[in-house]
């Protein structure tokens, strides 16, 4: 079993919409990250993540969703777990998003990152996973 870390910026998905002068929710990368995490794995594994709006709920309902199928696919995963390590901000104020990611790329035998670009605790997750010497895989929007 593998402990996979899944990362990512909380707009990773969020792309600008000129007519309606607003941004607005890329489905086509919310289904990026689900056939990213069916391509690569086909046992069942423990997904780790942090529980933020994002990449991260979005792996998360991915691996909820495998679980309750009730059909036969084969790319689809055995059950997953889920090791979710939520930031204490009350506790460790704005230290605590980092000490978070520092929790679950130790935890993680691999990471994999959706970065897009610019987000600090992201790219915090890339730099430890780099550091830890684990395997990473990073994609930027």
């Amino acid at each position: 079993t593998m402990k996979i870390a899944v990362v990512g910026s909380r707009d990773f998905f969020l792309i600008y919409d000129y007519h309606k002068n607003e941004y607005v929710i890329d489905e086509e990368k919310g289904i990026f990250v689900n056939e990213t995490l069916v391509n690569e794995f086909s046992d069942g594994h423990v997904l780790v993540s942090g529980g933020a709006k994002g990449v991260d709920i979005c792996a998360e309902q991915t691996i909820d969703e495998w679980n309750t199928a009730t059909f036969n696919v084969t790319k689809i995963p055995n059950k997953w777990k889920k090791k979710i390590f939520k930031p204490d901000w009350n506790r460790y104020g704005k230290r605590a998003g980092f000490l978070r990611n520092e929790l679950i790329v130790a935890e993680a035998d691999k990471v994999i990152a959706f970065w897009d670009g610019t987000s600090k605790g992201t790219k915090h997750s890339i730099d430890l996973a780099i550091k830890a010497g684990k395997p990473l895989d990073i994609y930027v929007r």
